[in-house]
Protein backbone atom coordinates (compact mmCIF):
# COMPACT_ATOMS: atom_id res chain seq x y z
CA UNK A 1 0.00 0.00 0.00
CA UNK A 2 1.89 3.14 -1.24
CA UNK A 3 1.88 6.32 1.38
CA UNK A 4 -0.84 8.47 0.03
CA UNK A 5 -3.45 5.55 0.19
CA UNK A 6 -2.18 5.06 3.91
CA UNK A 7 -2.99 8.49 4.34
CA UNK A 8 -6.08 8.11 2.76
CA UNK A 9 -6.98 5.46 4.83
CA UNK A 10 -6.15 6.95 8.12
CA UNK A 11 -8.80 9.93 7.51
CA UNK A 12 -11.93 7.26 7.45
CA UNK A 13 -12.39 7.44 11.13
CA UNK A 14 -11.12 10.63 12.50
CA UNK A 15 -13.90 13.77 13.08
CA UNK A 16 -13.85 17.13 11.42
CA UNK A 17 -11.55 19.15 13.32
CA UNK A 18 -12.73 21.45 15.93
CA UNK A 19 -10.93 24.54 14.53
CA UNK A 20 -12.63 24.83 11.93
CA UNK A 21 -16.27 25.56 13.36
CA UNK A 22 -17.22 28.38 10.97
CA UNK A 23 -16.60 26.32 7.95
CA UNK A 24 -18.52 23.45 9.52
CA UNK A 25 -21.43 25.06 10.25
CA UNK A 26 -22.12 26.09 5.75
CA UNK A 27 -23.89 23.57 4.15
CA UNK A 28 -21.83 22.39 1.01
CA UNK A 29 -22.77 23.28 -2.39
CA UNK A 30 -25.42 25.81 -1.19
CA UNK A 31 -23.92 29.07 -0.31
CA UNK A 32 -26.46 31.59 -0.63
CA UNK A 33 -26.03 34.58 2.23
CA UNK A 34 -23.96 37.11 0.12
CA UNK A 35 -25.02 35.54 -3.09
CA UNK A 36 -29.14 35.86 -2.29
CA UNK A 37 -28.44 39.62 -1.23
CA UNK A 38 -26.85 40.17 -4.69
CA UNK A 39 -29.36 38.13 -6.63
CA UNK A 40 -32.32 40.23 -4.75
CA UNK A 41 -30.49 43.34 -6.16
CA UNK A 42 -30.22 41.95 -9.75
CA UNK A 43 -33.53 40.85 -9.46
CA UNK A 44 -34.91 44.23 -9.41
CA UNK A 45 -32.44 45.52 -11.86
CA UNK A 46 -32.72 42.83 -14.22
CA UNK A 47 -36.98 43.55 -14.34
CA UNK A 48 -36.27 47.06 -15.55
CA UNK A 49 -33.87 45.79 -18.07
CA UNK A 50 -35.61 43.12 -19.14
CA UNK A 51 -36.34 39.44 -18.96
CA UNK A 52 -33.41 38.57 -21.69
CA UNK A 53 -30.89 40.30 -19.81
CA UNK A 54 -32.10 38.44 -16.59
CA UNK A 55 -31.30 35.34 -18.10
CA UNK A 56 -27.88 35.81 -19.37
CA UNK A 57 -27.01 37.75 -15.69
CA UNK A 58 -28.21 34.73 -13.76
CA UNK A 59 -26.87 31.87 -15.45
CA UNK A 60 -23.31 32.70 -13.99
CA UNK A 61 -23.11 32.44 -11.03
CA UNK A 62 -19.64 31.66 -9.40
CA UNK A 63 -19.26 30.58 -5.66
CA UNK A 64 -15.91 29.52 -3.73
CA UNK A 65 -18.11 26.94 -1.72
CA UNK A 66 -17.11 28.94 1.11
CA UNK A 67 -18.68 32.16 2.80
CA UNK A 68 -18.28 34.82 -0.58
CA UNK A 69 -17.90 38.44 -0.03
CA UNK A 70 -19.93 41.65 0.77
CA UNK A 71 -19.67 44.08 -2.14
CA UNK A 72 -18.03 46.63 -0.18
CA UNK A 73 -14.53 44.00 0.50
CA UNK A 74 -11.20 44.99 0.07
CA UNK A 75 -8.00 45.69 1.56
CA UNK A 76 -4.28 47.28 1.05
CA UNK A 77 -1.15 44.60 0.62
CA UNK A 78 0.26 46.77 3.35
CA UNK A 79 -2.88 45.62 5.63
CA UNK A 80 -1.69 43.33 8.69
CA UNK A 81 -4.82 41.22 8.92
CA UNK A 82 -4.88 39.98 5.18
CA UNK A 83 -4.24 36.20 4.51
CA UNK A 84 -3.31 35.26 8.32
CA UNK A 85 -6.17 32.50 8.20
CA UNK A 86 -4.21 29.87 6.53
CA UNK A 87 -5.97 29.01 3.40
CA UNK A 88 -8.11 25.96 2.50
CA UNK A 89 -8.81 23.79 -0.57
CA UNK A 90 -11.94 22.90 -2.64
CA UNK A 91 -13.56 19.43 -2.73
CA UNK A 92 -14.22 17.72 -5.73
CA UNK A 93 -17.56 17.54 -7.39
CA UNK A 94 -19.98 14.66 -8.58
CA UNK A 95 -23.25 15.77 -10.54
CA UNK A 96 -25.53 13.59 -8.63
CA UNK A 97 -27.65 13.06 -11.84
CA UNK A 98 -30.79 11.40 -11.66
CA UNK A 99 -31.49 9.09 -9.27
CA UNK A 100 -28.05 9.94 -7.33
CA UNK A 101 -27.72 12.22 -4.00
CA UNK A 102 -24.68 13.73 -3.75
CA UNK A 103 -22.50 15.70 -0.94
CA UNK A 104 -19.27 17.46 -0.94
CA UNK A 105 -17.23 18.40 2.19
CA UNK A 106 -16.18 21.61 3.59
CA UNK A 107 -13.04 22.58 2.16
CA UNK A 108 -9.90 21.25 3.84
CA UNK A 109 -6.48 22.23 5.38
CA UNK A 110 -3.47 22.36 3.16
CA UNK A 111 -2.70 17.97 3.73
CA UNK A 112 -5.89 17.28 4.28
CA UNK A 113 -8.32 15.34 1.90
CA UNK A 114 -11.27 17.15 0.87
CA UNK A 115 -13.86 14.42 -0.88
CA UNK A 116 -17.51 13.92 -2.67
CA UNK A 117 -20.21 11.61 -2.42
CA UNK A 118 -22.61 10.52 -4.75
CA UNK A 119 -25.58 7.81 -3.71
CA UNK A 120 -28.13 5.92 -4.91
CA UNK A 121 -29.78 6.31 -1.68
CA UNK A 122 -29.96 9.52 0.82
CA UNK A 123 -26.84 10.18 2.41
CA UNK A 124 -27.36 9.48 5.95
CA UNK A 125 -27.33 12.86 8.11
CA UNK A 126 -24.94 11.29 10.31
CA UNK A 127 -21.99 10.75 7.32
CA UNK A 128 -22.55 14.22 6.35
CA UNK A 129 -21.49 15.39 10.12
CA UNK A 130 -19.25 12.74 11.09
CA UNK A 131 -15.84 14.38 9.19
CA UNK A 132 -15.15 10.76 7.43
CA UNK A 133 -14.44 10.52 3.94
CA UNK A 134 -16.69 7.20 3.18
CA UNK A 135 -20.15 7.55 4.28
CA UNK A 136 -20.10 4.14 6.41
CA UNK A 137 -23.76 4.37 7.90
CA UNK A 138 -24.96 4.82 3.97
CA UNK A 139 -23.20 2.09 3.31
CA UNK A 140 -24.28 0.11 5.77
CA UNK A 141 -27.93 0.77 4.11
CA UNK A 142 -27.32 0.25 0.88
CA UNK A 143 -29.39 -2.70 -1.28
CA UNK A 144 -28.30 -5.20 -3.37
CA UNK A 145 -29.02 -2.73 -6.50
CA UNK A 146 -27.61 0.23 -4.76
CA UNK A 147 -23.87 1.98 -5.20
CA UNK A 148 -22.26 4.72 -3.43
CA UNK A 149 -19.41 6.74 -5.46
CA UNK A 150 -16.71 7.98 -3.07
CA UNK A 151 -13.47 10.54 -3.95
CA UNK A 152 -11.12 11.69 -2.08
CA UNK A 153 -8.58 14.32 -3.01
CA UNK A 154 -5.75 16.35 -1.35
CA UNK A 155 -5.27 19.24 -4.22
CA UNK A 156 -2.67 20.52 -1.59
CA UNK A 157 -0.38 17.64 -3.20
CA UNK A 158 -0.75 18.21 -6.65
CA UNK A 159 2.42 17.75 -8.38
CA UNK A 160 1.66 20.40 -10.53
CA UNK A 161 0.58 24.06 -9.10
CA UNK A 162 1.18 26.17 -12.17
CA UNK A 163 -2.47 25.87 -13.54
CA UNK A 164 -5.54 26.38 -11.60
CA UNK A 165 -6.86 22.53 -12.98
CA UNK A 166 -3.44 20.64 -13.70
CA UNK A 167 -5.73 16.98 -13.56
CA UNK A 168 -8.89 18.64 -15.49
CA UNK A 169 -8.58 16.02 -17.96
CA UNK A 170 -8.95 13.04 -16.04
CA UNK A 171 -11.51 10.25 -15.94
CA UNK A 172 -11.16 6.79 -14.20
CA UNK A 173 -12.90 3.40 -15.53
CA UNK A 174 -14.34 1.05 -13.44
CA UNK A 175 -13.77 -1.66 -15.75
CA UNK A 176 -10.21 -1.28 -14.70
CA UNK A 177 -10.80 -0.90 -10.77
CA UNK A 178 -9.53 -3.22 -8.26
CA UNK A 179 -12.06 -4.73 -6.88
CA UNK A 180 -12.56 -6.35 -3.19
CA UNK A 181 -14.25 -6.56 -0.20
CA UNK A 182 -14.79 -4.53 3.41
CA UNK A 183 -11.84 -3.88 4.75
CA UNK A 184 -11.28 -3.43 8.49
CA UNK A 185 -11.84 0.20 8.49
CA UNK A 186 -14.91 0.13 6.55
CA UNK A 187 -18.64 -1.19 7.67
CA UNK A 188 -18.91 -5.16 7.72
CA UNK A 189 -21.37 -6.57 5.13
CA UNK A 190 -21.33 -8.47 2.22
CA UNK A 191 -20.64 -6.21 -0.58
CA UNK A 192 -17.95 -5.45 -3.30
CA UNK A 193 -15.89 -1.93 -3.35
CA UNK A 194 -14.33 -1.09 -6.98
CA UNK A 195 -11.14 0.78 -6.12
CA UNK A 196 -8.69 2.47 -8.02
CA UNK A 197 -5.65 4.89 -6.69
CA UNK A 198 -4.21 7.32 -8.80
CA UNK A 199 -1.55 9.42 -6.86
CA UNK A 200 -0.62 11.17 -9.32
CA UNK A 201 -4.20 13.37 -9.07
CA UNK A 202 -3.48 12.47 -5.16
CA UNK A 203 -6.83 11.08 -5.55
CA UNK A 204 -8.43 7.82 -4.26
CA UNK A 205 -11.48 6.95 -5.98
CA UNK A 206 -14.01 3.78 -4.22
CA UNK A 207 -17.28 2.56 -5.23
CA UNK A 208 -19.29 0.79 -3.18
CA UNK A 209 -22.11 -2.04 -4.14
CA UNK A 210 -24.44 -3.19 -2.44
CA UNK A 211 -23.81 -6.75 -3.73
CA UNK A 212 -20.66 -8.73 -3.92
CA UNK A 213 -21.56 -9.69 -7.43
CA UNK A 214 -22.73 -5.87 -8.80
CA UNK A 215 -24.67 -6.15 -12.17
CA UNK A 216 -23.54 -5.03 -15.51
CA UNK A 217 -26.22 -2.28 -15.22
CA UNK A 218 -25.37 -1.19 -11.99
CA UNK A 219 -21.49 -0.98 -12.88
CA UNK A 220 -22.55 1.18 -15.56
CA UNK A 221 -24.82 3.30 -13.80
CA UNK A 222 -22.24 4.32 -11.21
CA UNK A 223 -19.64 4.81 -14.38
CA UNK A 224 -22.22 7.20 -15.68
CA UNK A 225 -21.68 9.33 -12.13
CA UNK A 226 -18.15 8.96 -11.73
CA UNK A 227 -17.94 10.35 -15.35
CA UNK A 228 -19.19 13.76 -13.87
CA UNK A 229 -16.18 13.84 -11.58
CA UNK A 230 -14.44 17.14 -11.68
CA UNK A 231 -11.23 17.45 -9.47
CA UNK A 232 -10.57 20.90 -7.62
CA UNK A 233 -7.82 23.37 -8.81
CA UNK A 234 -4.65 23.35 -7.30
CA UNK A 235 -5.39 26.92 -5.99
CA UNK A 236 -5.95 27.69 -2.27
CA UNK A 237 -9.19 29.37 -1.08
CA UNK A 238 -9.65 31.56 1.76
CA UNK A 239 -11.02 29.97 5.16
CA UNK A 240 -13.31 33.17 6.30
CA UNK A 241 -14.46 35.59 4.74
CA UNK A 242 -14.26 35.01 1.04
CA UNK A 243 -12.51 36.31 -1.57
CA UNK A 244 -11.54 40.04 -1.30
CA UNK A 245 -9.73 42.50 -3.64
CA UNK A 246 -6.78 43.59 -2.69
CA UNK A 247 -5.09 47.40 -3.83
CA UNK A 248 -1.46 48.24 -3.40
CA UNK A 249 -2.42 51.55 -2.21
CA UNK A 250 -5.78 52.69 -1.48
CA UNK A 251 -4.58 56.36 -1.58
CA UNK A 252 -3.08 57.99 -5.01
CA UNK A 253 -3.06 61.42 -6.83
CA UNK A 254 -3.74 61.42 -10.53
CA UNK A 255 -1.15 59.86 -12.73
CA UNK A 256 -0.19 57.25 -9.94
CA UNK A 257 -0.11 53.68 -11.14
CA UNK A 258 -2.44 51.21 -8.74
CA UNK A 259 -2.79 47.43 -8.67
CA UNK A 260 -6.15 45.88 -7.86
CA UNK A 261 -5.74 41.72 -7.34
CA UNK A 262 -7.28 38.94 -5.71
CA UNK A 263 -7.76 35.22 -5.95
CA UNK A 264 -9.72 33.89 -8.82
CA UNK A 265 -13.23 32.08 -7.97
CA UNK A 266 -14.08 29.03 -9.82
CA UNK A 267 -16.61 27.15 -7.94
CA UNK A 268 -19.95 27.86 -9.17
CA UNK A 269 -22.74 27.94 -6.66
CA UNK A 270 -23.95 24.14 -7.20
CA UNK A 271 -20.00 23.27 -6.31
CA UNK A 272 -18.94 22.43 -9.47
CA UNK A 273 -15.79 24.10 -11.51
CA UNK A 274 -15.42 26.51 -14.59
CA UNK A 275 -12.04 24.98 -15.85
CA UNK A 276 -12.35 26.45 -19.08
CA UNK A 277 -10.23 29.24 -18.50
CA UNK A 278 -12.33 31.84 -20.81
CA UNK A 279 -13.75 33.57 -18.35
CA UNK A 280 -12.43 37.60 -17.48
CA UNK A 281 -12.06 39.55 -14.68
CA UNK A 282 -13.13 43.39 -15.61
CA UNK A 283 -12.03 46.06 -13.15
CA UNK A 284 -14.27 49.78 -13.14
CA UNK A 285 -13.73 53.10 -12.26
CA UNK A 286 -16.36 55.53 -10.48
CA UNK A 287 -19.15 52.48 -10.79
CA UNK A 288 -21.48 51.81 -7.68
CA UNK A 289 -21.36 48.09 -6.65
CA UNK A 290 -25.22 48.05 -6.50
CA UNK A 291 -25.04 48.59 -10.13
CA UNK A 292 -22.93 46.25 -11.19
CA UNK A 293 -25.04 44.05 -13.73
CA UNK A 294 -25.09 47.29 -16.02
CA UNK A 295 -21.15 46.57 -16.27
CA UNK A 296 -21.59 43.80 -18.26
CA UNK A 297 -21.11 43.47 -21.03
CA UNK A 298 -24.48 42.01 -21.85
CA UNK A 299 -26.03 45.14 -20.56
CA UNK A 300 -28.03 47.80 -22.64
CA UNK A 301 -28.02 50.34 -19.90
CA UNK A 302 -25.26 52.37 -18.84
CA UNK A 303 -24.70 52.81 -14.99
CA UNK A 304 -24.64 56.27 -13.65
CA UNK A 305 -21.43 57.39 -12.36
CA UNK A 306 -21.49 57.43 -8.60
CA UNK A 307 -19.71 60.32 -7.99
CA UNK A 308 -21.32 62.79 -10.12
CA UNK A 309 -19.89 64.80 -12.53
CA UNK A 310 -17.24 62.05 -13.10
CA UNK A 311 -16.89 59.58 -16.18
CA UNK A 312 -16.97 55.13 -15.33
CA UNK A 313 -14.38 54.29 -16.69
CA UNK A 314 -12.87 50.39 -17.70
CA UNK A 315 -9.93 50.09 -16.12
CA UNK A 316 -8.46 47.28 -17.23
CA UNK A 317 -9.12 43.22 -17.17
CA UNK A 318 -7.82 39.95 -16.78
CA UNK A 319 -8.01 36.23 -18.13
CA UNK A 320 -8.96 33.75 -15.58
CA UNK A 321 -6.49 30.72 -16.43
CA UNK A 322 -4.60 31.20 -13.28
CA UNK A 323 -4.67 31.22 -9.40
CA UNK A 324 -5.23 35.07 -8.70
CA UNK A 325 -5.58 38.04 -10.94
CA UNK A 326 -3.92 41.59 -11.17
CA UNK A 327 -5.04 44.49 -13.52
CA UNK A 328 -3.11 47.59 -13.18
CA UNK A 329 -4.08 51.34 -13.79
CA UNK A 330 -3.39 54.46 -13.50
CA UNK A 331 -5.27 57.38 -11.63
CA UNK A 332 -7.41 59.43 -14.07
CA UNK A 333 -7.47 63.32 -14.00
CA UNK A 334 -10.08 63.65 -11.74
CA UNK A 335 -11.48 65.94 -8.33
CA UNK A 336 -9.62 65.15 -5.21
CA UNK A 337 -12.41 62.49 -3.23
CA UNK A 338 -13.41 58.73 -2.70
CA UNK A 339 -13.93 56.50 -5.64
CA UNK A 340 -15.11 52.98 -6.14
CA UNK A 341 -13.54 50.55 -8.14
CA UNK A 342 -16.08 47.21 -8.90
CA UNK A 343 -14.26 44.03 -10.37
CA UNK A 344 -16.67 42.02 -12.25
CA UNK A 345 -16.16 38.53 -13.59
CA UNK A 346 -17.70 37.57 -16.76
CA UNK A 347 -17.51 33.81 -18.13
CA UNK A 348 -19.91 31.22 -19.49
CA UNK A 349 -22.59 33.40 -20.59
CA UNK A 350 -23.09 35.12 -17.48
CA UNK A 351 -21.78 37.99 -14.82
CA UNK A 352 -21.54 38.19 -11.21
CA UNK A 353 -19.71 40.72 -8.95
CA UNK A 354 -16.50 39.86 -7.86
CA UNK A 355 -16.16 42.83 -4.96
CA UNK A 356 -15.52 46.34 -4.99
CA UNK A 357 -12.95 48.66 -3.09
CA UNK A 358 -12.50 52.51 -2.08
CA UNK A 359 -9.37 54.71 -3.72
CA UNK A 360 -9.16 58.01 -1.69
CA UNK A 361 -7.69 60.25 -4.77
CA UNK A 362 -6.07 63.67 -3.49
CA UNK A 363 -4.50 66.44 -5.46
CA UNK A 364 -1.17 66.28 -7.25
CA UNK A 365 1.55 65.66 -5.23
Amino acid sequence: MNDLEERFRELIKPPAPDLWEDIQRREPQRVRTPVASRLVAAAVALLVAGTAFAIVVRAFRPSTGNTLPGAQTSSTSNSPTVNQTPPVFLAPHLDGGSGWYSYSSVPAKEGDASYAWAATIPVEEADRSSGAVIPPATIERLPADGAVVTVEVVPSSYKSSSVPFPYAGRSYELDRATTRGPEAEEPPGDYSVFEIDDPGASSLIRVYFGSSSPSRGLVDRAQQELDSLQLPPACAAPATGGYSLILTSDTGSPGDSITVSGPVPFQREDGSFDTTGDGQMIAWWNARPSDWEYLSSFSTTQPSPAVTGEPVVRLGDAGMNACTFSIAFTIPEIPPGDYPIVVLQEGGGGATLEGSAVLHVTAHH
